[in-house]
C-alpha cells in the first residue's frame, strides 16, 4: 500500500512539474503582450506630447517650419488595433466575455468545496483506520464510472437525434469529445445561453434586425438544424437555426403523442438519476473524501446534466424547423441561406459568413477545438488544484486562444499562399515577357517607357540579387512559421489529450491501491456514503 502511496505521489508530482513547464510558454507570451502593449503605449504618449507642442509653436509663429512627419505612425496603428481588440474583447457580445466567466464560476466553485469541511456520518472511522465491512470497492466504482459514460454518451446522441442532426460523423466526434473532454460541452452551453439572451440587453443589439421570438430563442440554444431545400449531398442541406433569419423559418407542432409522453418520461428519469449523482459526488467532494473517479463522474454529470437540459427544451417545445413557403431573399448580413448569401453579393451588400456549421468535419472542428481548449485547461486547473491567481488565469485562457486563432490563421494562410502561386503560373505566359517596342507604345497611343540611370541600368545585375535575397528572406520566414505551427500543434495536442491520460491513469493506479490496503491505515476515499443505497443512481 505504501508503495503504491508513492507511486501516485510521484506521478502527481511529475504531472505538476510537467504543467508548469508547459505553462511557462503560454505566461511569456501572454506577458509579452502585456509588455508590447505598454511600451507602445509609452511612445506613443511621448510622441504625441511632442506632436502637441510643436502644433502650437507653428500656430503662435506661422513662419516657423512645420513639424516633420511622424516616423512611427506604424506605431500608433498597432495601438489603434490593440485598443480596437481589447474594445472587441470587452463586448457582451465577444466570446472571451461568457468563456472567461464560466470557467471561473466553475473553477472556483470547485474550489470552494474543496476548501469546505463537511463532517458527514461515517466519515471519521475512515480518518484513523479502514474498515474492511462497509467501505466501497474497485469494480464498484469502476462499473459506475463505465455505466456513466455509456450512459453520458448515450444522452449526446440523443441530444443530436432531436435538434435534427444527420451527420454522424458530428455525432462521432460529439461521442469522443465527451469521453476525452466532458466539460467542454459545459462551456459551449454556457455560451450558447449568453448569445441567445444577450441582445435582450439595452446597449447590446442582436444579431438580427427583427425581434426574435421566445422558441426560435430555445431552438437556437438548444442547436436545432433546418431543412433549407437544398439537396441532400450538399453541405447546405441542414443549417443551424441561428445561422438563418427569423422571418424565413416556421415552427411547425407536433403531435404529444404517446411517444412523446414515453419520451419526456425518460428524460426525466434520466434527469433525476443524474441529479441524485451530482448530490452524492458533492458530498463527496465537501468532506473531502472525493477520489480521481469521483472526479471523472462529476466531470461526466455536469455534462450529461447540460445535454439532458437541452433535450428536455426540444421535447417541450416539440415543433419541427422549416423554411417559409414563399422565399424571399433577405439583406441580413448574417443569414447564411444561399439563396440571401447569392442576393447579398448582387446587390453588392455586406455578407459577413459565420463559422460554416455543415456536414464537413472540417467545418465544425475549429470551433469544437476552441471549446476543448478551454475545457481541458478549465480540468487540469480542477484536477491538480494549481494555486495561479485571476489574472494568470486569464492570461492563460488569452494564451490558448491566440494560439488556437494562429493555427486557423496559418491555415488560411498556407492556402492563400498556393492560390495565388497558383494564380501567378496560369498568368504567366511567354508573350508576357516579351518586351514592347517604342513604336508599338507610341502608335498604341501611350508614351514610351522612360530610360531610368543608375543601377537600374544593370537588370541582370539587380535580377540576380533578388533572384538570391527572396528565395533566402521566404525559407527564413517559413521555418519560423512551421516551428511555430510545431509548438502550436504540440501544446493544442497537450491540453486535449493530457487532461483525459493522467486522469484515468490516475484512477487505475489508486483503483489498484485499494485492494491493497491495511485496515490499520486511514482510507477516506474508500468511505461509502449511506445516502446512495437510498438514491436510484449508477
Amino acid at each position: 500500500m505504501m508503495a503504491a502511496r508513492d507511486c501516485t505521489n510521484r506521478l502527481e508530482a511529475c504531472v505538476r512539474q510537467s504543467l508548469d513547464i508547459l505553462l511557462k510558454p503560454f505566461r511569456m507570451m501572454a506577458t509579452s503582450l502585456v509588455m508590447l502593449g505598454v511600451y507602445t503605449v509609452i511612445l506613443l504618449l511621448a510622441k504625441d506630447k511632442i506632436r502637441q507642442r510643436n502644433n502650437e509653436t507653428q500656430q503662435g509663429n506661422p513662419e516657423a517650419p512645420a513639424s516633420p512627419p511622424n516616423k512611427r505612425a506604424y506605431l500608433f496603428r498597432i495601438f489603434e488595433c490593440l485598443l480596437n481588440s481589447l474594445r472587441g474583447h470587452l463586448r457582451p457580445t465577444s466570446f472571451y466575455v461568457p468563456i472567461l466567466g464560466s470557467t471561473l464560476g466553475l473553477l472556483y466553485g470547485f474550489r470552494a468545496m474543496e476548501k469546505h469541511q463537511l463532517a458527514l456520518p461515517g466519515t471519521e472511522e475512515y480518518l484513523d483506520a479502514c474498515p474492511q465491512d462497509s467501505r466501497r470497492t474497485a469494480a464498484e466504482v469502476l462499473v459506475k464510472l463505465f455505466a456513466a459514460a455509456v450512459t453520458t454518451i448515450g444522452v449526446h446522441g440523443h441530444l443530436d437525434s432531436l435538434n435534427g442532426s444527420r451527420f454522424w460523423r458530428r455525432e462521432l466526434f460529439h461521442a469522443l469529445e465527451v469521453c476525452l473532454n466532458p466539460l467542454a460541452s459545459v462551456l459551449s452551453f454556457t455560451t450558447a445561453v449568453w448569445y441567445g439572451f444577450i441582445d435582450l440587453i439595452v446597449f447590446s443589439a442582436g444579431p438580427w434586425k427583427e425581434d426574435t421570438g421566445f422558441s426560435y430563442r430555445i431552438g437556437r440554444l438548444c442547436g436545432c438544424y433546418v431543412n433549407t431545400g437544398v439537396p441532400p449531398t450538399e453541405d447546405s442541406s441542414l443549417l443551424r437555426l441561428g445561422l438563418i433569419s427569423p422571418h424565413h423559418v416556421v415552427a411547425n407542432p407536433l403531435k404529444r403523442d404517446l411517444k412523446w409522453c414515453s419520451r419526456v418520461v425518460v428524460l426525466i428519469i434520466l434527469f433525476g438519476q443524474y441529479t441524485q449523482a451530482a448530490i452524492l459526488l458533492t458530498r463527496r467532494i465537501l468532506s473531502n473524501t472525493a477520489a480521481w473517479v469521483d472526479y471523472a463522474m462529476a466531470f461526466l454529470t455536469l455534462s450529461a446534466l447540460v445535454a439532458l437540459i437541452r433535450s428536455f427544451a426540444i421535447a417541450l417545445l416539440n415543433v419541427t424547423w422549416t423554411l417559409e413557403g414563399e422565399f424571399r431573399p433577405c439583406t441580413e448580413s448574417l443569414c447564411s441561406l444561399p439563396g440571401c448569401i447569392e442576393s447579398r453579393k448582387r446587390l453588392g451588400l455586406p455578407c459577413k459568413i459565420l463559422p460554416p456549421d455543415s456536414g464537413n468535419i472540417l467545418a465544425f472542428v475549429p470551433q469544437i477545438l476552441r471549446y476543448q481548449l478551454a475545457g481541458g485547461l478549465l480540468q487540469g486547473l480542477i484536477l491538480f488544484s494549481i494555486k495561479i491567481s485571476l489574472w494568470k488565469i486569464l492570461l492563460q485562457l488569452y494564451a490558448s486562444q491566440i494560439i488556437w486563432s494562429s493555427s486557423i490563421y496559418f491555415m488560411a494562410l498556407a492556402n492563400g499562399f498556393w492560390e495565388f502561386l497558383a494564380e501567378t503560373r496560369e498568368s504567366q505566359s511567354p508573350n508576357s515577357l516579351q518586351p514592347v517596342s517604342d513604336r508599338e507604345q507610341t502608335s498604341s497611343g501611350s508614351l514610351p517607357a522612360p530610360i531610368s540611370h543608375g543601377v537600374q541600368n544593370n537588370p541582370i545585375k539587380s535580377w540576380s540579387i533578388a533572384k538570391l535575397l527572396i528565395p533566402f528572406v521566404m525559407a527564413i520566414m517559413g521555418m519560423v512559421m512551421i516551428a511555430w505551427l510545431c509548438l502550436v500543434v504540440v501544446l493544442q495536442l497537450f491540453w486535449l489529450l493530457a487532461p483525459c491520460v493522467i486522469l484515468y491513469s490516475m484512477i487505475v493506479i489508486e483503483t489498484r491501491s485499494w485492494e491493497e490496503i491495511d485496515s490499520s491505515l486511514p482510507c477516506p476515499q474508500l468511505w461509502k456514503d449511506g445516502l446512495g443505497d437510498k438514491m436510484w443512481w449508477f
